[in-house]
């Protein structure tokens, strides 16, 4: 066991676990908000399949997704 943990005692262990669960969790957060998915589904609750081209240019323009990952996943919605 490192010295620091036995000088320092558990706390040090639980502050570096609990600031990694929230930097995942922001990190997460940040995929999801960049992804435009919240919530129930990518669309969320009621959402049409016509919503989903929308989504995608949005995120298209944004720079989430390239010119041709657009054009696939639009195949793929409206299919």
């Amino acid at each position: 066991m490192p010295a620091h943990v036995i000088a320092r005692g558990r706390g040090t262990s639980r502050r570096a676990i609990k600031q990694a669960k929230d930097s995942d969790a922001a990190f997460q957060d940040h995929i999801r908000k960049a992804a435009g998915t919240q919530g129930v589904g990518a669309q969320g609750v009621g959402a049409s399949a016509t919503d989903e081209p929308a989504r995608l240019a949005e995120l298209k323009d944004r720079g989430a997704i390239t010119p041709e990952g657009f054009e696939k996943a639009k195949a793929r919605a409206m299919s």
